[in-house]
């Protein structure tokens, strides 16, 4: 495994060192750059899709519920040899319109798949209507989620202010966001403040709904709300900032069981994230960069009615990670791109007076890396190899859902497809294991993607 490991993180530091000392010529393209809006819409989702998390919105594996017992060792992994890659990432959440969807094989049997949809439309000179449908199936996951986004902008288009409905099937769990975005020359800067379940009181206290719609009811104390910053800031002529930060007041409400489920209990609630990334591109073809970020939540449930005392507990988890990338054209045809980052996470749950059998206190430290060489002409064929790796030390491990132990896991990665201009790129592939674990040889999976503008 030393040696293995040794090779692996070896090729990732090449790669990295390529992409950033390298200088390239012939470029038919624009300026290479990465992003952290992926993350951040991801983290954000979480908090205003609480239901569409794996187990659901009142489960007492909290918010971020990171840890399911049906997740494999190479689960992470594999949600590193199927995702986009940094330039990919990067000019999605420069459209406005387009579609992409990736998945991944990481058992006999289930798929784990991720879909975006985003579409907007011009209603005026100054007034436009954005929609975003994000669809995802995964071990964290279950959600069909729309969003529908009214824009008016300024005059002279430097303020945009916008109002963004969460839209789902269940009335009670539909959110709000005001915000206002300001394009001061090429930054980018939003403020914007959000109601999470604005309109559970009137549909649980006012209308009163009874045990056929719902097993519970909700009776807000605090009503949750949150604050977000984003910015994409320039800094020179080479250089350029990323910052988001949300914070959501915290929320106390109380669950009143309507039918033999959950039983009654009182749950406070908090969350909040931040993330900064700053990169250098000295030309057109090449960045390197740095970034950070940290989520933490936290829950108080505090039963209501006979429930067994490890009912009530505390509840916190934290993930932080900090990582470098780089990406490099060489030829013009050719592209380098290379990330590794250092993962954190920490989940502790305290209950008073009960047996240490009911607690939980976990720690796992994660180095995880993908590198990958593509060839892609203007128009046609594309062709990648690629290594990724995860490698994890558990540090506690007491009572934490699921098999989690220390491991190291490897592959290369074998992709090809077809790229069109600007429009749309497909690619499929499989990985081929470098670390003899699979009962099925040397075959460890394979992916597909793709990514339409229009």
């Amino acid at each position: 495994m030393g040696r293995c490991r040794g090779i692996v993180f070896g090729s990732i530091i090449a790669l990295f060192g390529i992409a950033t000392v390298a200088r390239a010529q012939n470029d038919y393209t624009s300026y290479l750059h990465a992003t952290l809006r992926g993350w951040e819409d991801g983290v954000r989702v979480t908090l205003f899709d609480r239901n569409g998390s794996y187990f659901g919105r009142l489960s007492e594996c909290g918010i971020l519920q990171r840890f399911n017992s049906l997740e494999d060792e190479e689960y992470a992994l594999d949600i590193v040899s199927f995702g986009f890659s940094l330039s990919e990432d990067y000019e999605w959440y420069t459209r406005r319109r387009g579609a992409r969807w990736r998945g991944g094989s990481i058992n006999y049997v289930n798929l784990v798949q991720a879909a975006e949809i985003a579409g907007s439309v011009p209603l005026s000179d100054t007034w436009d209507f954005d929609v975003l449908f994000n669809q995802e199936s995964t071990m964290q996951a279950e959600r069909s989620l729309v969003r529908a986004i009214f824009r008016k902008s300024s005059a002279d288009g430097n303020v945009t202010g916008f109002l963004t409905g969460w839209l789902k099937s269940s009335k009670e769990e539909m959110d709000l966001e005001f915000g206002l975005t300001f394009t001061p020359g090429q930054s980018s800067i939003t403020v914007a403040a959000g109601a999470l379940d604005p309109f559970s009181d009137i549909i649980y206290q006012v209308l009163g709904v009874g045990p056929k719609y719902s097993p519970v009811s909700l009776n807000y104390v605090k009503h949750p709300f949150t604050a977000r910053l984003s910015a994409d800031i320039p800094l020179g002529r080479q250089f350029r900032s990323e910052l988001y930060g949300l914070i959501m007041s915290p929320g106390d409400v109380i669950v009143t069981e309507q039918a033999d489920t959950l039983g009654s209990f009182r749950q406070n609630e908090g969350y909040g994230y931040a993330g900064a990334l700053l990169e250098w591109a000295p030309s057109r073809n090449s960045a390197t960069g740095t970034f950070a970020t940290v989520v933490k939540s936290g829950m108080d449930r505090q039963m209501l009615d006979q429930s067994p005392p490890e009912d009530s507990f505390d509840l916190n988890e934290t993930t932080g990670q900090i990582g470098i990338y780089g990406m490099q054209r060489l030829g013009g045809n050719v592209l380098l791109d290379a990330y590794l980052v250092r993962v954190l996470r920490l989940e502790n749950r305290s209950c008073p007076d009960v047996a240490e059998s009911y607690l939980i206190d976990y720690e796992d430290r994660t180095w995880i890396g993908r590198g990958t060489v593509t060839y892609r002409a203007q128009n046609g064929f594309r062709g990648e190899i690629g290594l990724d790796f995860d490698s994890r030390d558990v540090i506690r491990d007491a009572n934490i859902q699921g098999r989690h132990h220390s491991y190291f896991h490897s592959r290369f990665r074998f992709d090809m497809g077809w790229y069109i201009s600007d429009r749309a790129m497909f690619v499929w592939g499989a990985n081929v294991d470098l670390d003899r674990d699979t009962s099925t040889g040397w075959f460890d999976g394979g992916h597909v993607r793709f990514q339409v503008f229009w």
